[in-house]
């Protein structure tokens, strides 16, 4: 998926939260920061995403060791961040770290080429969107209007 495509989901991801109180909540503006952050972060195993651009030669060095899609799209990662955050009583942001993260690996989990979640295990997950092709593209126009009808 593609980085507004992960954006749109965690958007509506907080929305809802925040609407129907799923989760207790103490500032929603830096929940939403949190969750949008680790929405992208998964992707900084290449050098073609938001962060990897950011931080080229780590993306690349990361790609070249770890590949695409492996490791950082496993559910170890979420877990350790919200272990951490929870250890040291970041409750809020241990949840908002979650729910990016998971989101981030959700969606992906969409596409043709899918996640390991339990990585080095080859159980893939596998959907049907292309990457940057129209069902992603209706996807994200969909999710667009649900969230405008949320918010109005």
């Amino acid at each position: 998926m593609l980085a507004r495509t992960h954006i749109l989901f965690s958007i509506l991801l907080i929305i809802l939260i925040d609407k129907y109180n799923f989760i207790p909540v103490g500032n929603i503006w830096i929940f939403s920061i949190v969750v949008l952050f680790f929405t992208l972060l998964p992707d900084i195993d290449t050098s073609k995403s938001f962060f990897g651009r950011k931080i080229w030669p780590l993306s690349a060095i990361i790609k070249y060791t770890a590949g695409h899609r492996t490791f950082f799209h496993s559910i170890y990662i979420p877990i350790i961040f919200f272990l951490t955050f929870t250890l040291f009583g970041y409750q809020d942001i241990a949840y908002a770290s979650l729910i990016g993260y998971c989101s981030h690996l959700f969606t992906d989990a969409l596409t043709k080429e899918g996640i390991t979640p339990f990585y080095p295990f080859p159980f893939r997950i596998k959907g049907f969107f292309k990457t940057n092709g129209i069902i992603e593209l209706i996807f994200a126009v969909f999710l667009l209007m649900i969230i405008i009808t949320l918010l109005f």
